[in-house]
């Protein structure tokens, strides 16, 4: 058994709670008191050296969505994990599929000291981005008798760069509910309730969703309200997505567990975090864990510098650098 396999140092102040794989205490490092009668070493008193095979075993704990799959997997680059979406091809009709695909995601990759907490976050994070993804897809507009997805992410931007001037929004005049009937999503209609102005110049819209048949949303199934900036077709458009990513976020949020615990979720007491984080950031008065604290956070910071190489835009880093007059930190060589 190393180090990073072992449980809390003996003699804690109270029944100790078992450290993650992959976790080890900082020299010294004190035990706090939890209510409830247990005690912890607090994740900032603890250094980390993170293999696939832990993060695999905290990976194992969490609990989303089935058809959202958690890869972790290791290249010469390191440990990575990468989600895998189930489900149908967002740009034919179910009836010309033979059946559901899988597919894959970005790499979110995963260095040995990163504290276990924030694994858990980068799972929570490329979910809720892969979920974004898809509903980016979702959304689509008409235009010159063509289906298509103008807020998802497989434009050309070093394209659309060059068409600048072209791709400038114009405030055309179209009523809202016009506007609102061009668009669909996963093949479903919003239906336009009510408009509002207000004072301040901005709208209030409230609309609602059918779904297409086969193709349910809940995160729409109640009748929203959108807040526009004016009723212009961008800002319509803009305010529908971003209402809709709200939902998605928070879909993700209500149902992203660890150990059967929805961290994310509103429902979590924010007044009970604070209560635990200032209970679990109490320092002790104590030199050599001072001393072995330091020199662990120094040497987490020195790895996680970035190296410069000779290129122009490197170059262009260190006169960045150079402007702004840092003082302290690490800087990059």
């Amino acid at each position: 058994m190393n180090s990073f396999d072992a449980h809390i140092s003996p003699d804690p102040i109270a029944p100790a709670l078992p450290l993650n794989t992959g976790e080890a205490p900082v020299d010294h490092a004190p035990h706090v008191r939890l209510r409830g009668g247990m005690s912890c070493i607090p994740q900032h008193y603890l250094r980390y050296n993170h293999t696939r095979e832990s993060v695999e075993n905290i990976v194992m704990q969490i609990e989303y969505d089935p058809d959202y799959l958690v890869f972790v997997s290791e290249n010469t680059g390191g440990v990575y994990i990468q989600i895998g979406v189930a489900g149908w091809d967002n740009y034919k009709p179910a009836s010309a599929q033979p059946g559901r695909k899988i597919v894959f995601g970005r790499l979110w990759r995963v260095e040995p000291d990163l504290p276990t907490s924030e694994i858990i976050q980068t799972v929570f994070l490329a979910l809720q981005k892969a979920r974004e993804h898809e509903v980016r897809e979702l959304f689509t507009v008409c235009a010159n008798g063509i289906k298509t997805t103008p807020l998802s992410n497989h434009h050309d931007l070093p394209l659309m760069a060059r068409c600048a001037d072209t791709l400038k929004a114009e405030r055309t005049e179209r009523r809202y509910s016009d506007i609102i009937d061009a668009v669909r999503f996963a093949g479903g209609r919003f239906k336009t309730l009510a408009c509002e102005p207000r004072a301040n110049g901005t709208h209030i819209i409230d609309l609602a969703f059918t779904p297409a048949p086969g193709r349910p949303c809940p995160q729409l199934e109640k009748p929203f309200t959108l807040l526009t900036e004016d009723l212009s077709e961008n800002a319509v458009y803009h305010a529908l997505m971003d209402e809709i990513l709200r939902r998605n976020n928070l879909h993700v949020a209500r149902n992203f567990r660890f150990k059967g615990f929805a961290r994310f979720s509103p429902d979590v007491s924010l007044s009970a975090i604070a209560e635990l984080s200032a209970t679990v950031r109490a320092r002790p008065q104590n030199a050599k864990f001072e001393t072995a604290l330091t020199d662990n956070n120094y040497e987490t910071d020195a790895g996680r510098v970035p190296q410069l190489s000779r290129s122009a835009y490197a170059q262009k880093l260190k006169a960045d650098i150079a402007r702004l007059d840092i003082r302290a930190g690490f800087l990059p060589s």
